[in-house]
């Protein structure tokens, strides 16, 4: 469920899919052999972003929950953050 209000059932299921790749970029250690894993990752939740600002003020509110939460590589979701400021 998203943490946002959207209206629209299409950007609602996107806001899940948002919801679902921050918590894998989060949940994954990103070591050498893993970083192409990440990249393509937060290129896919930041192009999905960029297709409605009701999916930034999602993608915002999961990285604002993410960052304030005590889960292990909580750093993850701060790097997330940090690539998705300038959007």
């Amino acid at each position: 469920e998203p943490l946002t209000t959207i209206e629209e059932e299409a950007f609602k299921r996107k806001a899940v899919e948002i919801d679902v790749a921050c918590h894998l970029f989060t949940a994954v250690l990103m070591k050498p052999v893993a970083i192409q894993y990440h990249v393509d990752l937060s290129q896919n939740v930041l192009s999905m972003a960029l297709e409605s600002p009701a999916l930034q003020n999602e993608l915002y509110a999961q990285l604002i929950r993410l960052t304030c939460s005590d889960i292990p590589y909580a750093l993850q979701a701060w790097k997330l953050l940090a690539m998705a400021i300038p959007i």
